[in-house]
C-alpha cells in the first residue's frame, strides 16, 4: 500500500467508521440524561471503576479513533525508513483497518452499557484482542524495518536481519497468543481471562525481545 490511492481508501474507510461512531453516540445523547455518569473505565473483575461525563463516555473513543487514523498517515512521511512502511503494503493497512474497527467495536459496546444492556464488558474485549493479536501476527512478517511500526528493539533496528528473523517469529508468537486469549474468552471466568490475556501479552513480547537480542548477537559475532 504506498500510492495516495490506497491511502485515501484508508482515510475514506475510517472516515465512514467515525461516522457511524459519532452517530452512534449522537443518538445516545439524546437517550440518556443530561447528568448521566457513563462507565469509561473497568477493573480486572469486568465492573466500572470510573465513571465520566457524557461528552467523554461517548465521544472520547471516536476522537482516540481518529487519533489512530491521523497517526498512521504521519508515520509514511515522518519516519526515516517511510520508504520502507510505504513497501510494507498489506501489513500496514491491515493493522490500521484492524485498529479502527476494533475501536468501533469497544465503542458500541460502552454505548450499549451506558443505555443499559447487560454485556460482559471483559469477556468481549478480551476476545476481540484476541482476535486483534490473530489478525496482526498473520502479517507482522511482512512488516519491512522502521521506527514507528512494527517490533522495535535496539537490535531489530540495527539490522534489516535481525528485523526479519524476529518479526516472522513474533507473526507466529503473536498468532498463537491471540488464539490462546480467543480460547480464554469461552473456557474462563472474566477476572482470569485478564490474566490470562497480561500473562500472555507479557510472555509474547518477552520471547520476542530475547529472540532478537540472540539473533542480533549472533549475527555480530559472525
Amino acid at each position: 500500500m504506498d500510492s495516495k490511492n490506497n491511502l485515501t481508501r484508508l482515510w475514506v474507510f475510517s472516515a465512514v467508521i467515525l461516522l457511524g461512531m459519532c452517530a452512534l453516540a449522537a443518538w445516545a445523547w439524546q437517550q440518556l440524561p443530561a447528568n448521566a455518569s457513563i462507565p469509561v473505565h473497568w477493573g480486572a473483575n469486568g465492573q466500572p471503576n470510573r465513571y465520566g461525563g457524557k461528552v467523554e463516555g461517548l465521544f472520547l473513543l471516536p476522537a482516540l479513533t481518529a487519533g489512530i487514523a491521523l497517526l498512521f498517515t504521519l508515520i509514511r512521511y515522518i519516519d526515516p525508513l517511510r520508504q520502507n512502511i510505504r513497501q510494507s503494503g498489506k501489513a500496514y493497512a491491515i493493522t490500521w483497518i484492524a485498529l479502527v474497527l476494533f475501536m468501533a467495536g469497544f465503542h458500541t459496546v460502552t454505548v450499549l452499557i451506558a443505555l443499559g444492556w447487560a454485556i460482559n464488558i471483559s469477556g468481549v474485549v478480551t476476545g476481540a484482542l484476541g482476535l486483534l493479536f490473530l489478525v496482526m501476527g498473520n502479517y507482522m512478517g511482512k512488516i519491512r524495518r522502521n521506527y514507528t511500526f512494527g517490533i522495535r528493539t535496539p537490535w531489530t533496528l540495527a539490522s534489516d536481519t535481525v528485523w526479519d528473523k524476529t518479526h516472522r517469529l513474533g507473526g507466529k508468537v503473536f498468532m498463537a497468543a491471540g488464539l490462546l486469549i480467543l480460547l480464554s474468552t469461552f473456557f474462563i471466568g472474566s477476572l482470569l481471562q485478564v490474566y490470562v490475556l497480561l500473562g500472555t501479552l507479557l510472555g509474547a513480547v518477552l520471547l520476542v525481545v530475547v529472540y532478537s537480542y540472540l539473533i542480533w548477537r549472533k549475527e555480530s559475532l559472525t
